[in-house]
């Protein structure tokens, strides 16, 4: 049967793993290079069970061999002496762009396979000394870390969602926001931010005392 559909990608191997790049701020873990090694434990267990499918698993690079999907079966696949199979992305939104849109583009493509948890998001952020992000990062410590990111973000768009746990409608890009950077720079939210802090605080000492307010 002829075949006419168009060729979107083509797939290598390789066993060169010093070429490929592991983003120290994937994840936020810079210190791991991305990397939780519980996943790891858990990948390695179906190789020892002879249940892993090494010829259908790929790595996604950008055209300087950084990782911008599959670190994880990377770092298997190299403890285990097993070839790279992987393929090269053109998309310019992961090649022609500075390191805080690339780690932001990575983001929202993990954010659909692999869930990031929030302090992963913020400590990303921070790494890539997103403005927004360095701002909260001051405030939380100033105030002796009574507050997370995301309460922050909450105060600031006066949005309630952030405040109940629904944080993963932030993206990178939100870090960068000009508006929300002048916002947060502004008497208005300073203001907002003393009030804030003093109930933070009364809700911490009453629930101390077995109530709440």
């Amino acid at each position: 049967m002829k075949n006419d559909d168009k060729i979107v990608a083509n797939v290598y191997e390789s066993f060169d793993y010093d070429k490929f790049k592991i983003l120290n701020e994937n994840r936020g873990q810079k210190e791991t290079k991305g990397i939780k090694e519980r996943k790891i434990k858990t990948l390695q267990r179906m190789i020892d069970a002879g249940t892993w499918i090494q010829n259908i698993t790929r790595v996604r690079v950008n055209a300087s061999y950084e990782i911008i999907d599959g670190a994880h079966t990377f770092e298997l696949h190299r403890r285990n002496g097993l070839p790279i199979r992987y393929e090269i992305t053109n998309d310019p939104n992961f090649n022609e762009t500075t390191k805080r849109e690339l780690i932001g583009n990575v983001y929202s493509i993990n954010s659909v396979t692999t869930s990031w948890t929030s302090a992963e998001l913020f400590a990303a952020a921070i790494q890539t000394k997103a403005p927004l992000a360095l701002i909260f990062a001051e405030i939380i410590e100033e105030n002796d870390n009574v507050f997370l990111w995301s309460d922050l973000m909450g105060l600031l768009t006066h949005d309630t969602d952030y405040f109940l746990g629904r944080w993963r409608k932030c993206q990178m890009a939100n870090f960068e926001d000009k508006k929300l950077i002048e916002a947060a720079n502004d008497r208005p939210f300073k203001s907002e931010l003393k009030d804030f802090a003093k109930l933070n605080q009364k809700a911490r000492i009453a629930t101390r005392k077995g109530y709440f307010l």
